[in-house]
């Protein structure tokens, strides 16, 4: 007997157009799902000009009022319209995906209407309190967080490194992983030029960076590492694409480094778009010390791109085979990751094989494997 569809609802200050991994991932979920036979709503954060409901990709979209926070957009709304929502759509589960005021209100509107509850740590509570005015509140913050996850009736992370790190943390709701899914499917990869030739008539040697413009995302140490490749004589260009509170403080420590001629920073770009860029790189790194598997460089993976990321990435070992589909660095050795550079950026060969390496790991991020995955935990929940 065919098992029915379920209806489920994502809760997630970002969404569409997806500003942060979060809002991607929630994307792609949410696509998945419906493609599957499941009939997905979307509680999120309205920004100007966006309507207060709309169908996207046979999504139901209910957005309400929002603010900007310390760089994000924080969702404000009762937990009466969630609990409307909840009962228009008929929902079984509702999923959660940010630490925010509009995940307090989403459990307590699904708690008091007896709905299973489903909450996917995507990031620590550290990154919340990264600003320097909350950071005083970081102690509270952590208890009230491990109060909800306890709330919850399953939590889900995607990297195995973190699981074995918050099962230290009191949370005893049981704990699953599942891979964040990516789709490139929609990502053109004509749609930009390819860099320039260099004087010499040569493609520079081009390194990408995608994401938030953050304290976060440890960028400066992408910047030195870079200017040092530069003064070795390598003709390249890095690109940086995102938006953030840092990007003034960014373009003024490139000045610095005498690397401004060499670096395009491109804002925030639509997802859709990045295809190109990853297309035209030569390599992609992301040098946070602070994410748990982060969506781009599984993108730049299934793009045959070699990836270099930090050892402080929780999911970096499960992400990157060092060595074999490209490096892991120390978050402050900006000598230690030119050097990595420098050999990609004088080995084509190198470069082709770890890419192709890239792609094989990255089958394992594919939508249809989280959907069979979340599709057997929501069941075993409604059970």
């Amino acid at each position: 007997m065919t098992e029915r569809a379920l209806s489920l609802c994502m809760v997630a200050d970002d969404f569409v157009p997806g500003l942060t991994g979060v809002g991607i991932h929630v994307q792609t979920l949410s696509r998945a799902l419906t493609a599957a036979g499941h009939r997905v709503s979307v509680i999120t954060g309205r920004r100007p000009g966006q309507p207060r409901e709309e169908e996207w990709h046979h999504v139901h979209v209910y957005r309400t009022f929002s603010i900007p926070v310390f760089g994000y957009r924080q969702a404000l709304t009762s937990r009466g319209f969630i609990r409307r929502v909840l009962r228009d759509e008929k929902v079984d589960v509702v999923h959660c995906h940010y630490l925010s005021l509009l995940l307090v209100q989403a459990y307590h509107a699904a708690s008091s209407l007896g709905r299973k509850l489903v909450y996917t740590y995507h990031m620590p509570v550290s990154l919340l309190c990264e600003p320097p005015p909350l950071r005083i509140f970081r102690g509270l913050f952590f208890r009230l967080h491990v109060k909800y996850c306890n709330g919850f009736d399953q939590i889900v992370v995607p990297s195995g490194a973190l699981a074995a790190e918050i099962a230290g943390f009191g949370i005893r709701t049981p704990i699953r992983i599942v891979n964040n899914p990516v789709d490139i499917d929609d990502m053109a990869a004509d749609s930009m030029s390819p860099p320039e030739a260099s004087a010499a008539g040569a493609k520079p040697f081009t390194v990408l960076y995608v994401g938030r413009l953050g304290p976060e995302k440890n960028l400066p140490l992408l910047l030195r590492a870079f200017a040092i490749l530069v003064r070795r004589g390598i003709a390249a260009e890095l690109r940086i694409v995102g938006a953030g509170e840092l990007m003034e403080k960014l373009r003024e420590l490139a000045e610095e480094l005498g690397i401004t001629g060499q670096v395009r920073f491109y804002g925030f770009m639509e997802h859709a778009r990045l295809g190109a860029l990853y297309t035209a790189a030569d390599v992609f790194v992301l040098p946070s010390v602070v994410e748990v598997q982060p969506l781009v460089a599984i993108e730049a993976m299934r793009f045959g791109r070699p990836v270099i990321v930090t050892r402080q990435i929780a999911a970096a070992r499960e992400l990157v085979a060092d060595g074999e589909s490209g490096y892991i660095v120390a978050p402050d050795d900006a000598d230690g990751l030119a050097d990595r550079l420098q050999t990609l950026a004088e080995d084509p060969s190198l470069r082709k094989s770890m890419g192709a390496n890239g792609i094989e790991r990255s089958r394992a991020f594919a939508p249809e494997h989280a959907v069979r995955e979340l599709e057997e935990i929501y069941r075993l929940l409604l059970r």
